[in-house]
């Protein structure tokens, strides 16, 4: 892969979701899409989740909170989801907001930080650089997807995962997934041998501003002084 031109899909319109025709608890996951008018959508059906890719997407576009889920029903829950968040507040926002939307997964969602341990035989795990990092040196991710989450926030941990990730890659067999809004994808498609490129725009909404005077404004300026 490496060296070869990324493909790029350019999503465009938000179709509703089809149905995944899965079977079990991996059916749950992908049949319960928590908004099918997310950005991520657009694109989610074209993804090769066979391949390593980047996401480059606005924040907000449901990168975070679908792509993992859709990926885990993909496998019918057979292969392991590993997804780094650069904080343990992060890793906490993300588990939280899974669970619930998606409250059938039950023990197989986990997060492990330094802090919060929970679920930890989890086959979707929520980890940080640190935790990421040492599962890497144990060997302990293999035959899984492991996904750079918000990779702009770079970190040396970070790096070294990357690199530790690269150097097991044909004998772990993991994929790779990067995902951020704002990253410059040129360094990640050649470090990591990624030729899947995938972009989406996000949504705009309209916003008003209302001023509203107060009838008493000798009195607010005696307030202030």
């Amino acid at each position: 892969m490496a060296g070869s031109r990324p493909s790029v899909d350019y999503g465009h319109g938000f179709p509703a979701a089809p149905e995944d025709g899965l079977e079990g608890q991996a059916q749950k996951t992908t049949d319960k899409r928590p908004e099918p008018r997310l950005p991520i959508f657009s694109i989610l059906d074209s993804i090769d989740f066979s391949e390593h890719f980047i996401i480059i997407g606005d924040v907000g576009t449901g990168k975070s909170t679908v792509t993992p889920i859709h990926e885990y029903g993909f496998w019918k829950g057979k292969k392991q989801i590993v997804i780094r968040e650069p904080s343990r507040a992060s890793c906490n926002a993300l588990f939280y907001s899974l669970q619930a939307l998606h409250p059938e997964l039950g023990d197989e969602l986990a997060v492990i930080t330094k802090d919060t341990q929970i679920n930890v035989s989890g086959k979707i795990k929520i980890v940080t650089d640190g935790v990421l990092l040492r599962m890497l040196a144990e060997n302990a991710i293999y035959d899984s997807s492991i996904y750079f989450d918000e990779s702009h926030q770079m970190s040396s941990q970070l790096e070294l995962c990357m690199s530790l990730a690269k150097k097991q890659e044909a004998s772990a067999r993991n994929l790779f997934r990067v995902m951020s809004a704002t990253i410059d994808p040129k360094e990640f498609l050649s470090f990591l041998g990624i030729s899947n490129l995938y972009r989406m725009s996000g949504r705009r909404y309209h916003v008003s501003l209302e001023v509203e005077l107060s009838e008493d404004l000798n009195g607010m300026f005696k307030t202030l002084d």
